[in-house]
């Protein structure tokens, strides 16, 4: 550890100022000045980002000197192992893809990762994210294990658990406080138990999963789940519906795809039930791929509105996944991407949802990034929603009445609600009776231009609750 120290004097009346320039070391020299005065020293100590502080008041009376009792950590656990105090992932509560048994790693390879997060100066908590913990692990357990230090304490360990030949990643965290102990079970799920995807790759070879379609293009694929896939499975099985079906599709290059609507228009029989939802997810490969517009016009545009809308009431499931961008319209008049009822959107790492200026003068005025209705629901894992604006409120994401967002990972920035109408909540805005719950993740450099609530603007009625894992950078306003 290095520590370094930061020393500050406050008034008569107990205020403190700046930190006094020319003292960095842990001993302060007393002045007849500071009688009567509170002395306060704050001590860091690199790697720990946090930082502890002890103040007293300087007066003649011997018994009341200043005196070194500053901690930076609880006190080290007498005899501490360092090879048995351990975080380790239970890989029997894990569900692996398309296995239905927990535990069943069969065809999957798990890796994974650690990271740890501690407080910054503000109190938020923040990871290293660039600098992942490279030991020590225990190889023979497949890096599953996590050695715990006393450097460790009071900090958040995080563990991302990723299994080829799926690319998405899942996410737990925990505490780490004395006593250490063996500690195991950290809850994490990768995918849901279901039954096999059925695949389509588009211009593709991919045959992870049962069935395979070479497809020309993202709409084509719609139109088969839209037409054939109602009657058929791939293999050529009967069935009947969509309900509680799974169809992944495997990008291989950018698609033009226009404004699409899942659930109504060219895809009304695009339809799940209730408890019983049809799911689709998307996902770009390894090189980025981009969903946009195929009529691509900046100025006077003859096509305007969401990139991509799930209707109302039609109970799917929209997972967007790799590294896959939705890039927006410099003169749009909704948001990029927008939930109806009963619906759900997942996103995943890698995936951006960028670029999107709405500047309608109609319809709320709500909304550049991800659009939620009343009853829809959002579950953020990662990726960047960023640089979208709106001439209104809610310019990353926006949550009407009674919809449900779950931020567990990833970034929300630089997006703007500005000024021409009442503008709040450049990041995220929660409506009346509306949940956002904020596991993980960062929320930083956004703007509200009118209305406050440059990160989260909460409206009567809702609700806002932030983990410990989680940083909020721009301001939050509640109603």
């Amino acid at each position: 550890l290095s520590p370094s120290y930061s020393w500050y004097v406050s008034d008569k009346d107990g205020i403190f100022g700046d930190p006094v320039p020319e003292v960095t070391s842990d001993t302060f020299p007393l002045k007849d000045e500071y009688l009567d005065c509170t002395i306060r020293v704050k001590v860091t100590a690199s790697p720990l980002k946090s930082a502890v502080y002890a103040h007293r008041v300087y007066t003649k009376d011997p018994d009341l000197c200043i005196s070194g009792e500053v901690s930076l950590t609880r006190p080290k656990k007498p005899g501490l192992d360092m090879l048995t105090d351990t975080f380790k992932v239970d890989l029997s509560n894990i569900y692996f893809g398309t296995n239905d048994t927990k535990g069943d790693s069969t065809g999957y390879t798990p890796s994974f990762t650690w990271h740890i997060a501690s407080k910054d100066a503000n109190g938020n908590w923040e990871y290293d994210e660039d600098n992942p913990i490279q030991g020590p692990l225990t190889a023979a357990e497949g890096g599953d294990t996590l050695a715990l230090d006393p450097l460790y304490l009071d900090c958040i360990a995080r563990v991302t658990v990723t299994a080829s030949p799926l690319e998405g990643a899942v996410y737990g965290e925990k505490l780490v406080e004395l006593p250490l102990g063996n500690q195991s079970g950290i809850d994490l799920s990768i995918d849901a138990p279901s039954n096999l995807y059925e695949h389509i790759a588009i211009n593709g070879q991919d045959e992870w999963y049962q069935g395979k379609n070479d497809a020309g293009s993202l709409t084509e694929c719609l139109n088969w789940i839209n037409g054939t896939a109602q009657n058929n499975k791939m293999d050529g099985t009967s069935v009947s519906g969509l309900a509680g079906r799974i169809f992944r599709i495997a990008l291989e290059d950018d698609q033009s795809i226009g404004p699409l609507t899942l659930g109504a228009g060219t895809y009304a029989s695009i339809q799940g039930g209730q408890g019983s939802p049809v799911s689709i997810i998307i996902r770009g490969n390894p090189n980025g791929h981009t969903l946009d517009w195929s009529d691509r016009v900046e100025i006077n545009p003859t096509t305007t509105g969401s990139l991509i809308t799930i209707a109302a009431d039609s109970y799917i499931s929209l997972t967007l996944e790799g590294e896959l961008t939705l890039q927006g319209k410099s003169n749009n008049t909704a948001a990029l991407v927008s939930v109806g009822s009963k619906s759900l959107l997942t996103m995943n790492t890698d995936v951006i949802i960028k670029g999107n200026h709405n500047y309608s003068t109609t319809g709320g005025r709500i909304c550049g990034g991800v659009y939620l209705a009343s009853d829809a629901a959002f579950t953020m894992n990662g990726g960047t929603i960023s640089n979208n604006t709106v001439d209104g409120h809610g310019a990353g994401v926006y949550m009407e009445q009674g919809s449900s967002f779950t931020m567990n990972r990833g970034q929300i920035s630089n997006n703007v609600s500005m000024t021409n109408y009442p503008a709040c909540g450049g990041g995220v805005y929660v409506g009346a009776n509306s949940t956002f719950t904020m596991k993980g993740g960062t929320i930083s450099g956004n703007e509200a231009s009118s209305g406050g609530g440059a990160g989260v603007y909460v409206a009567s009625g809702g609700t806002f609750t932030q983990g410990p894992g989680a940083t909020v950078t721009d301001d939050v306003v509640e109603e």
